[in-house]
């Protein structure tokens, strides 16, 4: 499999004059105020690192056709140990594989089931500060962990009236506390539910319950293509980071109440021409999305539809956003589409380093076969310290999911031309370490 580069020549910054000095496009600007609570970094232009930062491969785990160790069927979760050890749980095989830092295979952990040690849908696994593995099994609703050679120790039954299978349902801090995803009904008399994280110590005792972030529901936003969303994520200084898609602007908020709000000057990314008919020749096929069905019994089902889909002027500014165990935060861009010679280039040796997704990116409602787009975006991740200061950006090759980031190191899930999935490490290289 060949993992070919692509630089990004399109600007991402939108440069401001600051106190009517000349500055050069790669003058590194920043605004940092405070009020109360509150800190802004706002990144006017520039960035620490320069220019685009890429991503080395180091290790890479997996084959095609191999032993059944390195086999992997769907790569679920990673965690990585303080020694570099990678853990690697496949959701078909149903088991953690434990790696050595050189990609070596040491061992199996755990087994499918329901008893002490076995597993049944592990949702994350985090190690702790004593080399324990903790891992949250969403299936039998319960924490088990394993000491370092992979030996089962203690299982910490969790209580929940809703099972979160997300990205999200499971999290740890920096002082060993971890957090189970749920949903609970507030106190008083509407008693509407809300999304939270259990707070459990580390010997498995819920202290404390803390309620995601949340916004208010924008129904109009279901008639728009790639609408913006709220977003969020779990902070390993144990509080949250998040953000609206449609605004370049981040609040990490610890639990303190102190609120770091990280803000880049930048310009939304327009849709292609081509991409642009693409998308509305997808909606014109479809039919209307569906808002709701009701069924009641001896009566046929009553579906609401609403109105066709439009697709916007421009694109979000982001599409993802996460926390490496460092506590930097990782933010994904939507950037400017490449057209492909056809969909089967997609993710091949001839994307360029693009990703496209399998089908329209609308969420509009087809029976058939869904439509093959033509178009990918160079995947880019924009880097930040958990002060706010802006590292700069990271161009990462196709097919590539990213799952573990920590310093210099970063861990993902690629796939190869066969659809086939590898754990690789890489090491990220800023621009200026590969000066002469």
């Amino acid at each position: 499999m060949r993992l070919i580069w692509y630089r990004a020549s399109f600007s991402l910054i939108a440069l401001a004059a600051c106190g009517g000095s000349e500055r050069g496009e790669d003058s590194l600007v920043v605004e940092r105020t405070t009020v109360g609570d509150t800190t802004t970094v706002r990144t006017v232009s520039g960035s620490a690192w320069g220019d685009t930062a890429r991503l080395v491969e180091e290790v890479r785990i997996g084959a095609l056709d191999g032993p059944e160790e390195v086999t992997f069927g769907s790569i679920a979760q990673v965690a990585v140990g303080d020694d570099g050890s990678m853990h690697v749980f496949d959701g078909q095989a149903v088991v953690i594989r434990k790696f050595d830092s050189a990609g070596k295979f040491v061992r199996t952990i755990g087994r499918r089931g329901q008893g002490p040690g076995e597993l049944g849908m592990p949702l994350g696994a985090h190690f702790l500060s004593d080399g324990r593995l903790a891992v949250y099994d969403g299936r039998n609703s319960r924490i088990t962990t394993y000491s370092p050679e992979g030996e089962p120790l203690e299982t910490w039954p969790v209580q929940l009236n809703v099972r979160m299978m997300t990205g999200n349902a499971f999290a740890a801090d920096s002082s060993d506390h971890l957090y189970v995803l749920t949903s609970r009904s507030s106190p008083g008399p509407d008693r509407q539910d809300r999304t939270v994280l259990l707070r459990i110590a580390p010997g498995g005792e819920v202290v404390d319950t803390l309620d995601v972030p949340r916004w208010p529901q924008n129904t109009a936003s279901r008639s728009v293509c790639l609408a913006p969303r709220g977003q969020w994520t779990f902070h390993p200084s144990g509080g949250f980071v998040s953000g609206v898609s449609d605004a370049y602007s981040l609040d990490l908020r610890r639990q303190s109440g102190q609120v770091v709000r990280i803000q880049r000057v930048a310009q939304p990314v327009e849709f292609e021409p081509g991409e642009r008919d693409e998308l509305e020749k997808d909606i014109a096929e479809s039919g209307p999305p569906i808002q709701s069905v009701s069924v009641m019994r001896g009566q046929d089902p009553v579906i609401v539809y609403g109105d066709r889909q439009t697709v916007p002027a421009a694109k979000p500014f982001f599409r993802r956003i996460m926390t490496g165990d460092d506590g930097r935060i990782w933010v994904q861009l939507h950037t400017r589409a490449m057209r492909l010679d056809s969909p089967a280039d997609v993710g091949g040796a001839g994307s360029f380093g693009v990703s496209a997704p399998d089908r329209s990116p609308c969420n509009a409602d087809r029976k058939g076969e869904p439509m093959r787009t033509t178009w990918g975006e160079p995947i880019v991740w924009d880097v930040f310290e958990a002060d706010g200061s802006y590292l700069g950006p990271v161009a990462v090759p196709d097919r590539t999911t990213l799952r573990k980031m920590r310093g210099d190191r970063v861990w993902a899930v690629v796939r190869g031309e066969s659809d086939e999935e590898y754990l690789m490490r890489f090491r990220l290289v800023p621009p200026e370490a590969d000066s002469p």
